[in-house]
């Protein structure tokens, strides 16, 4: 894989700029490339142009039943393509969050490796409207995976209900530099946790952090 060429880099960041959607080839292009750096700053810039530093998180039982929130699995070796027309499929659909979820290793063991994963969350970032929020699932992906998602494009975290600790997510966030809040199905917030705190901090004064 190589990185898009420098003409096509500066159509798609003048596409984004201008508000306008990105197409099939663009996707191809950006899940063939392979300059994470340049593709994850662009997907944070984006979700930081509209969420900032928050990242919301959400206790779920059934995450294909969860209110506002549209899933896609994707598996591994699916060609570019591929994944990019089902994501386009899925583009027009409502929802307030899109969450990939990860399907299990193949037959032969092939797992969908962390650099594809950000990847394809960052181009996900970029092929959706802003007004709609990438998710993690959590119960798919591993926390470490998640704390890097949270720099290529990822808002909202959903987290499995079973031993569901608010304290340690927001923790998570924290520890991605990001500004954790608890919300309800219906976006209400049920606790802002505030802007990141040094650990230091944290372990000097563990339980002021969360009152």
């Amino acid at each position: 894989m190589a990185a898009p060429e420098l003409s096509v880099r500066a159509d798609i960041e003048a596409r984004l700029a201008a508000g306008a959607r990105l197409a099939a080839e663009d996707g191809v292009a950006l899940l063939d490339g392979d300059d994470l750096s340049w593709l994850g700053g662009l997907a944070h810039a984006r979700r930081t142009a509209t969420a900032g530093a928050v990242t919301t998180y959400l206790p779920v039982t059934d995450l294909a039943a969860t209110p506002h929130v549209l899933t896609w699995q994707y598996a591994p070796g699916q060609p570019a393509a591929d994944r990019v027309a089902e994501l386009l499929a899925r583009r027009d659909e409502p929802a307030r969050v899109f969450a990939p979820v990860r399907a299990a290793a193949g037959p032969d063991g092939h797992e969908v490796s962390p650099a594809e994963i950000l990847t394809l969350f960052a181009v996900c970032r970029l092929l959706f409207d802003p007004t709609v929020t990438i998710g993690c699932d959590l119960a798919s992906h591993p926390e470490s995976t998640a704390q890097l998602l949270l720099d290529f494009g990822v808002a909202d975290l959903l987290v499995p209900a079973d031993g569901f600790d608010p304290q340690h997510v927001a923790e998570l966030i924290w520890d991605a530099n990001g500004t954790p809040v608890h919300r309800a199905p219906d976006f209400s917030t049920i606790q802002d946790y505030g802007p990141a705190t040094p650990q230091s901090d944290r372990r000097a004064q563990p339980q002021s952090v969360f009152t």
